[in-house]
């Protein structure tokens, strides 16, 4: 039985004050380094004696809060379910990454919202390096920031400020539903659609074995909207991780070879699956 939860962030604070003002953009790139997710664990570093070829599934949450206007702190949930294929030479990995399953979970049902199945469809494949090194009696692994950005053109934004309307010509329709960037639904006081742009920065750090993997994401996030189906969606809002680090979590669990992104789905998108 596989047991998947993965997650990517989305935007549920829709009701924030104002069509200006949008989010200030992390144009320093995150702080996370090897040496610092490695110290947490020892100071004995050396070789790995594990082998982590092979298929694994790959399971995040993240926790974001924002302040909105007649509904108050609104802090949504996001789980990503990932089939991942890592290729291992001595301490190096490749890890190829398939995303196939997005949930989120809204602490108000005054503002909630959800990723189209399309979306994540047309996601395709990313290929990350990360580290895989021994740490006195553990393993750790340690995957250095890596930087998406959804809804728009990465090679030509990476830090700078993200655009905050559909006319600017970085934007794109990434899950290509014939509007500008990607696609939210939303639902509870006012309902319908907004368009956004997302700059998503994660870094992981967990220790484990051949078996599984766990640990903790830093992460940092930046979002405008560039559109919306009604005037009353058509806002920026900020949307900022929990401080709370603990909450930010991974999951890397082994699997048989022959699984498929479908069948992560198909149990991932069960009522009351869990990450964990």
């Amino acid at each position: 039985m596989i047991r998947a939860t993965t997650s990517i962030l989305l935007t549920t604070a829709f009701f924030a004050s104002g069509c200006g003002g949008a989010p200030v953009a992390p144009v320093i790139p995150l702080a996370s380094g090897a040496d610092q997710c490695l110290a947490q664990y020892g100071d004995d570093i050396g070789p790995p004696s594990v082998d982590l070829n092979g298929r694994w599934l790959l399971r995040e949450e993240q926790r974001s809060m924002t302040d909105a206007p007649m509904v108050g702190e609104v802090v949504t949930t996001t789980r990503f379910w990932i089939l991942a294929d890592i290729a291992q030479t001595d301490e190096a990995l490749n890890i190829t990454m398939e995303m196939c399953h997005i949930d989120t979970e809204s602490s108000n049902d005054s503002a909630t919202s959800s990723l189209s199945r399309q979306f994540v469809e047309t996601m395709g494949t990313i290929d990350v390096p990360a580290t895989f090194l021994r740490v006195d009696s553990t393993h750790v692994l340690y995957q250095a920031p890596d930087l998406r950005i959804r809804g728009a053109d990465r090679a030509v934004i990476g830090y700078d400020p993200l655009p905050e309307d559909d006319d600017d010509p970085r934007v794109q329709d990434d899950d290509q539903d014939g509007n500008p960037g990607v696609t939210v639904n939303v639902s509870g006081m006012v309902d319908g659609q907004i368009y956004i742009v997302q700059r998503r920065e994660t870094s992981l750090c967990g220790a484990g074995d051949e078996d599984g993997i766990e640990g903790l994401i830093t992460w940092q996030i930046d979002q405008t909207t560039v559109g919306a189906s009604s005037f009353m969606l058509n806002r920026q809002t900020e949307l900022v991780p929990v401080p709370d680090p603990t909450v930010h979590r991974f999951w890397l669990s082994r699997l048989p070879n022959e699984t498929t992104c479908a069948e992560i789905y198909s149990e991932a998108s069960e009522p009351g699956a869990s990450v964990e």
